[in-house]
């Protein structure tokens, strides 16, 4: 026979002055626990106030101080890009427009239907973990904890104001993401895939190879401009963004902005671009407007299929960002680790990612590791 739950309990909890308020947990209908404290400092006085409460019926705490909005408004009110909240968020720290309208759309869309018109208060643990659980039989996992972050961030804003008297989310724990082994290309494979015969356009070639060389995000390659490209290294400072088009920031923040060092045989390729206007895109399949992100996996597919065609050791499925991947393996083994996250724009973390900098160093170890690895594709023009 399993043991029996109190449906109450009395526990001490100790204040920063030092001093020890005696304070009880009951359960409810439902098997919520609750904390409530005493307010009595002497065990035997604390025991008879919550006999008192539980005469009186007044032992479970009181409704919060709330408006009584319902989830529905609160999620309006916290994700909406022009709102206090996110003006707030973007003073201590940074959001984007995307991401806001995002976390906004996947609230309306999975938790507005089950819990939109029920006063936040309400609305229990259960009921929480009942909606992500039916929702992971549905979407991805990586959709549903982003839901979850859209839900925790509005459930953790009325704690915070004082409309709730608990904070749900401690209850609640996200689902575990399944990765997926991204499949990288070996250097050898590499420096074969990156000839020029298998892409469809100089341009489409020389896009991907400064991919393969910078670990270049797509919205980073979009939004270069020809005024970025020096002849050992390109200046990365924007990215391309659905909904605002080209940005003066990168998906790093300040800290992302970059100098990325390229190979001569990554200069070659894009030295035919260069005769444009500095402030030209430079990459362009509609003339002034930044490549579209579809282009980078399309021209990689495309040359992809026709390479496995024509060669019976077929390479693996990548994507685009497998170039990042492989920029940074192939990296690794011959540059610091600094230097490394420097050159592709990854944070440093701790402390010390504060106070590093790039510096001329730094790009030039990713220059001479990267001149060493893709050698075999650089072929001077000596006809100058």
């Amino acid at each position: 026979m399993g043991r029996i739950r109190a449906p109450w309990g009395l526990y001490k909890r100790k204040y920063p002055d030092g001093r020890f308020v005696w304070w009880y947990y009951i359960y409810d209908k439902e098997g919520v626990r609750h904390r409530v404290t005493t307010g009595q400092t002497v065990k035997s006085r604390a025991m008879g106030e919550v006999t008192r409460r539980l005469v009186e019926g007044t032992a479970f705490p009181s409704p919060p101080p709330g408006k009584g909005d319902t989830v529905c408004e609160w999620g309006a009110r916290i994700w909406t890009w022009n709102g206090e909240y996110i003006k707030g968020r973007l003073k201590r720290g940074q959001l984007t427009e995307k991401y806001v309208r995002g976390m906004l759309a996947r609230f309306k869309k999975h938790v507005d239907p089950e819990l939109g018109d029920i006063k936040i208060q309400d609305v229990t643990v259960r009921q929480l973990d009942s909606l992500l659980l039916a929702l992971s039989d549905r979407v991805s996992s990586a959709t549903v904890n982003l839901v979850y972050i859209a839900m925790k961030t509005v459930w953790d804003e009325a704690y915070r104001v004082g409309d709730l008297n608990e904070e749900v989310f401690k209850r609640l724990r996200p689902m575990t993401i399944v990765t997926q082994k991204r499949n990288i290309l070996s250097v050898e494979e590499a420096l074969s895939f990156l000839s020029r015969e298998w892409w469809e356009s100089d341009m489409a070639w020389a896009h991907n190879l400064v991919a393969a060389t910078t670990g270049a995000r797509k919205s980073e390659l979009c939004a270069l401009r020809v005024g970025d490209v020096q002849k050992d290294r390109i200046h990365i400072q924007a990215t391309v963004r659905a909904l605002e088009g080209v940005v003066d920031d990168t998906k790093t923040g300040a800290k992302g902005k970059r100098y990325a060092a390229i190979p001569p045989a990554a200069y070659e390729a894009v030295k035919p671009f260069l005769t444009r206007p500095a402030d030209a895109f430079l990459f362009e399949t509609t003339p002034g407007e930044p490549t579209s992100t579809h282009f980078s996996m399309r021209v990689l597919e495309d040359a992809r299929d026709l390479y496995n065609g024509t060669h019976e050791a077929k390479l693996p499925a990548i994507v685009f960002h497998s170039w990042r991947h492989f920029v940074v393996s192939a990296l690794s083994s011959r540059c610091r680790p600094d230097s490394v996250s420097l050159h592709v724009g990854h944070s440093i973390p701790g402390v010390k990612g504060t106070y590093v900098h790039q510096t001329e160093d730094h790009i030039q170890e990713c220059l001479g590791a990267l001149a060493e690895v893709f050698a075999p594709l650089h072929r001077p023009n000596t006809a100058t």
